[in-house]
């Protein structure tokens, strides 16, 4: 070896030194290194934005509290009902809004990882399947059905069309098609003037104008004004979640033109006839039909009592005039004020299933050795002309309800006629009941199987592709280099 390719190989100490391969030692020249382009203000903020909105820690924060009102829920609609659950909870204003939040994290914690890579496919399916599930809440909190559906088993008028039956119950139809919407009626106000009477006759009323208001009172005690009545005792989470639902003052009140209003001062969920029958209206009387109620607060919100029902009390004033009333859920009632005629009408807003339903017999059994209610059934028929079904019978209890076409019938309540009223029918001396059925429909539904489906397969793609739960082998430097060049620059 030459002098000069030796002084090469050694360094002045003599120790030999392994020549690092050129490309190592090569710098990027300016014009390879790419210039970072300044961010703008806005830019920079949506960014910052977009990382909060996105970030682990506000996920935790949002299905912390969300866990929290499933239990809530849960323990609502055990303790009272499912009817009040839904009001304060899962149909709440603000249970949408907390859903609309995990949908916008959800979202962000996707979006921020863009560009997204190959191995990112099982976490994209998972959070778009935790979208389409949060879509289906939100669907289904906004457009659901909650209905009611009262059948009686005989179609006697001597029976149905009874008073004591009208006036106690209601006007009942052993089947029918129409159920009646839950927290969601109508005020229909009728003015009726009198026609020019031709001679020797007399002169006739008539309708002079309608109009007609949507009225959701909920299921809690609620007043513009003080009355002589309390409130019911409440556990203290249920008026929590009360004032959460419900925060600003219930306030009800209509203009019926020319100076009149309706106004509605208090709302009871539970009243009861002081005394005797509701007499009948009659809009030729010259003095106003009443008949006083008393609200029952012993029963807890939420639950109800055979012989009870809702009813807001009403003023309807014209100038200095007025005049207060009781106004009972599905009755009417007629009030003079000054020279004018209303009749006013508490009415639930009404809904046609795609269906027909018969209801054939009910019956309670009790627990043994008690008098208690162990369950209720009802035999039904089922009739839909559009799918060639005609009088097929179902049995309805409550455990079993009966599903078709998206809705689902469950049995809520029962009532003997017989028992209650000492009614039977007298074409076969048979014992009269009535069937109370809970009708619900969950458009939103089918958004959260496929939600689930999309959320199972996101997480087997990940486990698929070891995707988050395998650190992937990093190869070293040396790890290629040949025995003589590793030892070399391990003595360098």
């Amino acid at each position: 070896m030459s002098r000069k390719q030796k002084s090469r190989s050694q360094s002045p100490s003599g120790a030999a030194v392994a020549s690092p391969p050129a490309s190592s030692r090569a710098l990027p020249t300016p014009s390879s290194v790419d210039k970072a382009v300044p961010r703008t203000w806005l830019e920079t903020v949506g960014r910052q934005v977009m990382q909060a909105l996105g970030s682990l820690q506000l996920a935790v924060i949002l299905l912390s509290v969300f866990v929290l009102v499933l239990i809530v829920g849960t323990m609502l609609e055990s303790w009272y009902s499912a009817e009040l659950a839904q009001e304060l909870v899962y149909h709440a204003w603000w249970f949408s809004l907390l859903l609309f939040l995990l949908g916008v994290n959800i979202f962000f914690a996707a979006v921020k990882k863009w560009p997204w890579k190959k191995y990112q496919t099982g976490f994209l399916i998972t959070h778009l399947g935790l979208l389409v599930m949060l879509t289906g809440g939100i669907v289904t909190s906004i457009s659901h059905t909650d209905a009611t559906l009262v059948l009686i088993d005989t179609s006697n008028p001597a029976v149905t069309e009874d008073p004591r039956v009208l006036d106690n119950i209601g006007l009942l139809r052993q089947s029918g098609s129409t159920i009646a919407l839950r927290d969601d009626a109508d005020i229909v106000i009728k003015e009726y003037k009198l026609k020019r009477p031709t001679e020797g006759g007399r002169a006739e009323p008539y309708v002079a104008a309608e109009t007609k208001f949507r009225f959701a009172p909920g299921s809690f005690v609620w007043k513009s004004e003080p009355d002589d009545y309390g409130y019911p005792n409440m556990h203290p989470l249920v008026a929590f979640f009360g004032a959460l639902a419900h925060p600003l003052p219930r306030h009800w009140e209509a203009d019926l033109g020319d100076g009149a209003r309706l106004r509605i001062i208090a709302f009871y969920p539970n009243v009861k006839p002081k005394r005797g029958n509701v007499p009948r209206d009659d809009i030729h009387a010259g003095v106003n039909r009443r008949t006083d109620y008393e609200p029952d607060l012993e029963i807890p919100i939420g639950m109800t009592r055979d012989g009870l029902k809702p009813a807001a009390r009403c003023r309807l004033s014209l100038s200095k005039e007025q005049v207060d009333f009781w106004l009972p859920q599905n009755s009417t009632t007629t009030q003079h004020v000054g020279q004018r005629v209303f009749t006013i009408e508490y009415a639930q807003r009404i809904d046609k299933l795609p269906f027909e339903l018969k209801l054939l017999r009910a019956e309670m059994t009790t627990d043994k050795g008690t008098q208690s209610a162990a369950s209720y059934t009802s035999w039904v028929q089922l009739t839909d002309p559009e799918k060639g079904i005609i009088e097929k019978d179902f049995m309805i209890t409550m455990n079993e309800p009966l599903e078709y076409r998206g809705f689902k019938v469950y049995q809520s309540t029962y009532g003997s006629i017989t028992q209650s009223l000492g009614i039977t029918d007298p074409a076969n001396g048979r014992p009269v009941s009535y069937s109370g059925f809970t009708v619900g429909r969950d458009p939103g539904l089918w958004l959260k199987y496929l939600g689930s489906i999309m959320l199972a397969l996101g997480i087997a793609t990940m486990f698929y592709m070891r995707a988050y739960f395998f650190k992937p082998r990093i190869k070293h430097p040396d790890a290629g280099a040949s025995p003589p060049e590793a030892s070399a620059s391990g003595s360098a």
